[in-house]
């Protein structure tokens, strides 16, 4: 048991580095968005393109996951996607074309999101007495690495080289850290405690799964909530509530210091709160808190509501996938890849609805979305079966 134990930590904490540096590609690309747009001359409507096509790629990733995961090794798995994500970081920083650069980002969201299911999973099956636990701080690494993309590339463009040389050193990172990952692979094998390791045994329960739906529903709200936040609330601050770019810039930091400190405080309380009234009571709060806010227009009580939104709020996937695994335990892959199959189209299609509503009603009827959807959350919050399944 004591070599259990420390094999299935080391290796817990081996995919934790693996998604910190899995993060900082997904907020990198913000502070480049008007260089590339300037480099390969590009309408604003074609920036958001490379977006898209990066979620796009995400999504198909996430169905095929769906079908592997419980079939094929999930460590093999993510040793696979992880290499592929590496090969297109340095793909990118070579990119000739628009066109390509298009295709390499398809390729980047696809191995970064097939990451992302496959590893909630298997950290959710090495440690399946205490999953709430490592996932919430699985997701805090996640959040360390959101925070620091953004540092990481205006710092690499500061120094006065090309954007491209952000990519690059993102691949050296990734490939270092992925060596890291096979050799502690190599050396503390993953030790499974109970059943979960075998293969998927009800694929199509999962699916049909009225349970798995309704969570489905909870985290397409909170994506729409998290995506739609970081792609207008800094322009909603600095244009609407003309802010300074700083404080603009600031907020959204403090949107993601609060995402950290929930996801870590909650690995602490979902030892004594069940996940399902941590769920119900942050999306409540959280959603309240914002819409407030927002109406308000206050700009020092707006920073206070988007820190708090993000502290009340961020546990919220990593409690979803929990009470996925819970149920699903011999499916955790199958169960994973639903939930963030079903965030993937929330991203797509939130950030366009925002920016939609903002066109035709103003920018405040159009970021309050981000509020309301956590609202929606809550109400689908309640439907969520006080006890497991048995």
């Amino acid at each position: 048991m004591i070599y259990t134990r420390k094999s299935n930590i080391m290796l817990t904490m081996s995919l934790y580095l693996l998604m910190v540096v899995y993060a900082i590609s997904v907020t990198m690309v913000g502070p480049l968005m008007s260089i590339l747009i300037s480099h390969y001359t590009l309408r604003f409507s074609q920036g958001g393109l490379i977006v898209a096509f990066q979620n796009i790629g995400g999504i198909l990733s996430i169905a095929l996951g769906a079908v592997l995961a419980d079939r094929i090794k999930k460590s093999v798995i993510i040793a696979s996607a992880y290499a592929l994500y590496g090969i297109s970081l340095f793909s990118i920083s070579h990119a000739p074309s628009y066109g390509l650069l298009l295709g390499l980002f398809f390729i980047l969201g696809a191995s970064t999101r097939m990451v992302d299911s496959v590893v909630n999973a298997f950290i959710a099956d090495l440690n399946p007495q205490k999953r709430g636990y490592f996932l919430n701080l699985l997701h805090g690494f996640f959040a360390i690495g959101a925070l620091l993309g953004p540092i990481f590339s205006q710092h690499v463009v500061g120094k006065g080289v090309g954007w491209n040389r952000a990519f690059w050193a993102l691949g050296i990172v990734c490939s270092v850290v992925l060596l890291v990952y096979i050799i502690v692979l190599k050396l503390f094998p993953p030790v499974y405690t109970n059943k979960t390791q075998s293969k998927s045994i009800d694929f199509s329960g999962v699916i049909k799964s009225s349970v798995m739906w309704v969570l489905c529903l909870i985290i397409i709200m909170y994506s729409a909530h998290q995506s739609g936040i970081n792609t207008w609330w800094v322009m909603f601050m600095e244009n609407f509530i003309e802010t300074s770019k700083v404080i603009s810039s600031l907020s959204l930091s403090i949107f993601w210091i609060g995402i950290i400190l929930g996801r870590f405080t909650c690995s602490y309380l979902i030892r004594y709160i069940k996940p399902r009234y941590i769920l119900v009571m942050g999306n409540l709060s959280g959603g309240f808190i914002l819409t407030v806010s927002i109406l308000v227009k206050v700009p020092d009580l707006l920073i206070v509501a988007i820190g708090l939104a993000g502290f009340l709020t961020g546990a919220v996937i990593p409690i979803l996938v929990t009470i996925a695994c819970n149920w699903y335990p011999q499916n955790s892959g199958t169960a994973s890849s639903m939930l963030f199959f079903s965030s993937s189209l929330a991203n797509i299609f939130s950030p366009w609805f925002i920016g939609l509503l903002t066109e035709n009603a103003g920018f405040q009827w159009g970021i309050i979305i981000t509020g309301i959807s956590l609202l929606v959350g809550f109400f689908f919050s309640l439907l969520v079966p006080a006890r497991e399944k048995q």
